[in-house]
């Protein structure tokens, strides 16, 4: 694999876009870059597992270093729903001070929502 791609792949993990944002600019520019599965294969393969490492020994980090304080000041936040999209994901974060300790996303299935409080009649 050459090293363009592992870096073309990493910038655009690393900054949030997408491979379609990526292939309009190399369009534009007149400049050949891999394809969209290699693309995706080169993201799970490498860049996934170091990021997923990266995560893990933060978190890790972080924990260890709660075993040497007295008192820990927390706080959560979940959320189910966004104005305009379904509730079908949840995603719920732990706040450690400043550090993110915990986040999740998970489909909800839990929550029934009824209207109520309304006359018939």
């Amino acid at each position: 694999m050459a090293a363009g791609n592992l870096l073309l792949s990493a910038a655009v993990l690393f900054s949030g876009n997408t491979y379609t944002r990526l292939h309009d600019i190399a369009d534009h520019l007149n400049m050949p870059i891999v394809g969209e599965t290699q693309f995706c294969n080169i993201q799970k393969q490498y860049l996934f597992p170091v990021v997923n490492e990266t995560w893990l020994s933060m978190q890790m980090a972080v924990l260890d270093g709660l075993s040497t304080v007295d008192r820990i000041v927390m706080r959560g936040d979940g959320h189910c729903d966004s104005p305009g999209h379904c509730a079908k994901y949840n995603f719920f974060s732990n706040i450690l001070l400043t550090s993110i300790l915990y986040e999740q996303i998970h489909e909800e299935r839990r929550y029934i929502f009824f209207a109520c409080g309304e006359n018939v009649g």
